[in-house]
This record gives C-alpha cells, structure tokens and sequence, in this order.
C-alpha cells in the first residue's frame, strides 16, 4: 500500500512538473511542446492487478484481471498540449480459492469506459512523449459467477435468488478514479502505469449481522499502439 500511495505521488508531481516545464518553455521564448493538433488512437491490453477491501468480516482479497481496448485522445484547444482521452474496453477477472476455500472460484466479465485528462509534454532529443493524466472511469460487470463444488454450482452474483437475497447481491455499476502517466515512442509504441479506486462498493453483505463493504482498487501495468 505505501509503494502505491508513493506512485500515485509520483505521478501527480510528473503532472506538474510537465506543466511548468511546458509554461516555463513558452514563456521564455523558447520552443514549446509539440502538439498534435488531431490527437491520436490507441489500441491496448493491461494487466490489472485487483484489491477488493473489505471493512469488516473478511480479509482484502487480490484478484487478476486483463484488459483489451481502443481509447481516442482528442485536443482541448489549439497550441495547447492538453488532451481529453476516452476509451473503451473489456476486463476478464478471476479468483480461484475465494477466501481460501477450495474450488470456490470468481469471475467477472466487464466493461469500462475511461475518460482521462492528459498532458503532453517531449524529452527533449528524443521522440518520446511522456502523458501523465488523471480521469474517472465507469465499469460495468456484464456478468458474475461463483462457481463452487468442483464446477457442479454455478451462482449468479447479481440474482438475489443464488445468493440468498439482495442484501447480498454485487452491484453491476461501479464508477472510479484513477491517476497514471504513460510514455509514447516514436515506432509507435506506448506504456504506462495506473492505480485507481471505485468510488462506491461493489458489495455490501450481512455477516452474522453485520453489514461489511467492499471496494476495488486498481494497479494497471499497460502496454499498446498508437496511431
């Protein structure tokens, strides 16, 4: 948790730093960023390393997930490297042994739409861009499945009939933040790092009681092409 809380820093400060670099470049004179005036796409598959953080009741749960989409960056004005990016994209997760119980697996087929605020700025002598952004993001889970019993049972997370009422149903719609900077090469390559959190809890069960919560924080490792 302190190495993500150190990223999450680290990022804002590049963001920063990129924007002075780039106020100090224009209001000395200097050669400025260059901009596409046209923005750019993206195609691109992450992997998402999950955290599901319970209040109470149960311990934090990791869970692996990949993703695959097209994003597009359009320009906010002209001469000015600023950058509204919005994609789309689905994420497979799963979970074997869920809560350390054998053959109790979890799995999640998703769709998410990101919307990123970039800044654009060069390493100067290269064709490399360096892109830190900060957005929200919606996902929304398609499908949810707990299969227990070597595969014989197959629940549905969201059917309050499988899992024993609405009180302990997942929820389908989950907005998030995230916070991240990317690089671009010039062959057309790019990479980044991310992390984010939901903004409201994917579950909210009743234990011996008790009501816990959960909710899903985000590490992306990203890899794509731009075009």
């Amino acid at each position: 948790m302190k190495s993500i809380k150190f990223f999450a820093v680290a990022a804002l400060l590049a963001i920063s730093s990129g924007a002075y670099a780039q106020f100090a470049n224009t209001s000395s004179g200097g050669s400025s960023t260059s901009v596409k005036s046209n923005g750019w796409s993206s195609i691109w598959v992450e992997y998402n390393a999950l955290t599901a953080d319970f209040t109470k009741g149960f311990d934090d749960e990791s869970v692996t997930a990949f993703s695959a989409g097209y994003s597009q960056a359009f320009p906010i004005s002209a001469g000015t490297p600023l950058f509204l990016e919005v994609g789309l994209g689905a994420q497979y997760s799963k979970k074997s042994d869920l809560f350390d119980i054998d053959d109790q697996d979890l799995s999640f087929l998703s769709a998410k739409i990101p919307v990123n605020l970039i800044y654009e700025f060069d390493i100067p002598n290269s064709d490399i861009k360096i892109d830190p952004f900060v957005g929200l993001s919606m996902r929304f889970n398609i499908t949810g499945k707990l299969k227990v019993n070597h595969g014989d049972d197959d629940l549905d997370l969201f059917d309050k009939d499988d899992m024993g009422g609405s009180k302990y149903t997942m929820k389908r719609l989950q907005p998030a933040w995230q916070i991240g900077v990317k690089a671009r090469f010039g062959g057309g390559l790019t990479a980044g790092l991310s992390y984010g959190s939901d903004l409201s809890n994917i579950w909210e069960p009743y234990v011996s009681g008790v009501e816990t919560k959960a909710k899903v924080s985000t590490f992306t490792v990203a890899l794509g092409y731009f075009f």
